[in-house]
């Protein structure tokens, strides 16, 4: 029973964190929804230190997501007769985060944090179309807000999070897609306070 509980100070972490997240990944904008790549899942890490307040902590956070689907549909070929096709795409998403976060003990071992920041985002796009394959890929600002909640077992802790990202809009094949990479995260997360 001493593993589950901890004294009200410690309810707080000891000045750096670092987790393992894994989230239900969705893309927002219209876009993905129409290539039928919009949802996925998202594993990260990231790692925080508390600086110049007992309760607020800066970070980094990296992660990966790569939803993938495919589409298919009716086209006119060159007898003029319609003709089934489909495309299968994919996407490699990969944000580079900088955060801050405010963390409020709640309780004995429960801590509520709510934090934002910048990111420097990694967008790949593919599609094979019968023998033919094309790619390409951007690098896109972005910024995001985020709340967690996490449960405390001695020096590890678990606990959920949701995330909302808006980034620019993106650039591919030499047009802008007047779409962004804007994505939704929610999930669990495992990590150790050192």
């Amino acid at each position: 029973m001493a593993v589950l509980s901890a004294p009200s100070a410690k309810a707080e972490t000891d000045g750096v964190d670092f987790a393992l997240k894994i989230d239900y990944f969705h893309f927002t904008d219209s876009l993905f929804k129409n290539l039928n790549s919009e949802d996925g899942i998202y594993v990260g890490l990231e790692a925080y230190k508390q600086l110049f307040c007992r309760n607020l902590y800066f970070g980094i956070a990296v992660g990966w997501a790569g939803p993938s689907g495919s589409v298919s549909g009716l086209v006119t070929g060159p007898s003029f007769l319609p003709t089934s096709v489909s495309a299968d795409s994919s996407i490699d998403y990969v944000p580079i985060e900088f955060n801050a976060k405010y963390v409020i003990p709640m309780g004995r071992c429960v801590n509520f944090a709510f934090g934002g920041g910048g990111s420097i985002n990694y967008f790949s796009f593919s599609s094979n179309l019968g023998p033919f394959h094309v790619s390409d890929s951007d690098w896109v600002w972005g910024g995001q807000v985020f709340g967690e909640l996490n449960y405390r077992l001695s020096n590890w802790f678990v606990g959920v999070d949701i995330k909302y990202q808006t980034t620019q809009d993106l650039k591919l094949f030499g047009v802008d897609t007047q779409a962004g990479a804007d994505n939704l995260r929610a999930g669990g997360r495992i990590g150790f306070y050192f």
